[in-house]
């Protein structure tokens, strides 16, 4: 893990982690794994600069999961 964090959107609260799969060769399909699910607003509370919609997580190996996925 590299980092934890909260959300908001609206009146929700999600709360995330940043991770990092070692590997790099595969990512995650569950809830936040879409480009379609993220705002500009949303975006801007992950640490570190990380965009979600710009990377690919077989290149990177980081991707952002809720915390419940974990």
């Amino acid at each position: 893990m590299i980092s934890a964090f909260t959300m908001q959107d609206g009146d929700s609260e999600h709360k995330m982690l940043l991770i990092r799969n070692p590997w790099g060769s595969n990512g995650y399909s569950w809830t936040w794994s879409s480009a379609d699910e993220w705002t500009d607003d949303l975006v801007n509370y992950i640490p570190h600069g990380f965009d979600p919609r710009a990377q690919d997580p077989s290149e990177t190996g980081l991707f952002v999961v809720p915390w419940e996925a974990f």
